[in-house]
């Protein structure tokens, strides 16, 4: 039987307000900030939601629609693999007096096994029987199954496989990866968090806005793989329920599916001088260094915009820096509440056509300062500015495209060796500078 929680928030749940948990989380991948101006007030369709939700009906039980506070837990990680959750040790204070090993995860078990944990405002089932009624072709998140149960009973999860169904949810939540928020609230008002709201977002850099329908840019890859998702994809677009934020072509958003269709809210943004960036490490804007997040959902930014590799493009043309010339946007998760960031998203960048400008300069200089160069790098290198020279003329061309093209010039420059996400994507380029004699 599935228990539905209607959106009425940024939180993205109803419940009832926390009484007796401590503020923000007990787990962080975000350095701290002052910013807290987008807040749930900022949801264009709360008001009437709030009026219009009270005579709806679920499968089972109807609709709880409460005004309510939580606590935002951000989702930590202790490896690439491996995320420090809600129900780590550490947590165990959030759920009861006990803090034995292995109370926090017994209290999320206690938690599913109520029926009051949920994953985009989608009921983590509380038992095996109801999971097979209630998601037969699997439970998706996004579009994609996360969790599935075979003919012989096992759960899979995250290609990992579970006898007991329980483990299996438990596995649901940790699938959740780092610098997502999961929400606690405290229905009973006992002091202790009863209720569970994890949010996976997606985000996507958004090149066309019509109505409440938002695309993604197109992108002449040429057999190339600059996404690894559908999400807003071009001819595709992503049609919102719910819209939150003021968001305008260029800016970078996050995509929720629930039950009542998709839910797009703007990233906030932090604008500045990238000064350092190491992948998969941190990335400073101005004095202020921001953690990565590990496997956050970057499948839907255009490769050349996410933080790692836009941060090594930018480091090897010198326009990153203390005296860098521009100014880069860093987009986060913004939890609900709290004024610690989730996950940094990716960058934009207002000035794309000057990083471009400047990428194809230093393609042609290297290209005349090596004349001795096999002449099929020159050829190869030769034809990527040729391709990037025509973007730069097209005055139609989306910053991302630009940056695209900037990308592709740091690659037939500098290679794809050491690119983490270039190698994992398939790019592989030898590099011009490793040609040289």
């Amino acid at each position: 039987m599935k228990k539905l929680i209607t959106i009425v928030s940024l939180a993205l749940s109803a419940i009832m307000v926390l009484a007796g948990c401590s503020g923000s989380s007990a787990a962080t991948t975000a350095a701290e900030t002052t910013a807290a101006e987008t807040t749930a007030a900022e949801t264009t369709t709360a008001a009437e939601t709030e009026e219009e939700t009270t005579e709806e009906e679920t499968t089972e039980e109807e609709a709880t629609e409460v005004e309510v506070e939580g606590i935002s837990f951000i989702v930590g990680s202790y490896s690439m693999m491996e995320v420090k959750t809600i129900t780590d040790d550490s947590c165990a204070e959030y759920f009861g007096e006990s803090t034995e090993e292995g109370a926090a995860k017994q209290a999320v078990m206690d938690i599913i096994s109520a029926g009051n944990a949920f994953i985009n405002s989608y009921q983590i089932s509380e038992t095996a029987e109801d999971f097979a009624e209630d998601y037969p072709d699997g439970f998706m998140v996004n579009g994609e199954t996360w969790m599935t149960v075979g003919e012989n009973g096992a759960y899979t999860v995250d290609k990992d496989e579970y006898e007991d169904y329980m483990e299996a949810a438990i596995a649901l939540i940790a699938r959740i990866p780092a610098g997502n928020e999961i929400i606690l609230f405290d229905m009973d008002e006992d002091g202790f968090c009863d209720t569970i709201q994890a949010t996976y977002r997606s985000a996507f850099i958004v090149n066309k806005i019509d109505g409440n329908k938002f695309e993604r840019v197109s992108l002449d890859a040429e057999g190339e793989k600059p996404f690894d998702g559908e999400i807003a994809a071009a001819g595709s677009p992503i049609e919102a329920g719910e819209v939150v934020g003021d968001i305008a072509e260029g800016d970078m958003a996050f995509a929720i599916e629930t039950p009542e269709g998709w839910h797009v809210e703007k990233a906030y943004p932090v604008t500045g001088k990238l000064v350092e960036g190491i992948d998969h490490e941190y990335y400073q804007i101005d004095d202020t260094q921001y953690a990565d997040a590990m496997r956050f959902s970057r499948d839907n930014i255009v490769i050349s915009n996410r933080c790692g590799e836009f941060t090594n493009a930018l480091k090897y043309f010198g326009l990153a820096g203390e005296d860098a010339s521009i100014d880069v946007t860093l987009w986060f998760v913004k939890p609900s509440y709290g004024d610690t960031l989730g996950a940094p998203a990716g960058f934009t960048c207002d000035d794309s056509k000057t990083i471009l400008e400047t990428a194809i300069a230093q393609a042609n200089d290297k290209i005349a300062a090596n004349p001795s160069a096999p002449q099929e790098a020159i050829d190869e290198l030769q034809e990527a500015i040729d391709r990037a020279q025509a973007v730069l003329d097209d005055s139609s061309s989306a910053p991302e495209a630009m940056t695209y093209q900037v990308y592709l010039l740091y690659l037939k420059l500098h290679g794809s060796a050491d690119d983490i996400g270039a190698a994992f994507a398939g790019y592989d380029y030898v590099g011009f500078d490793n040609q040289l004699q």
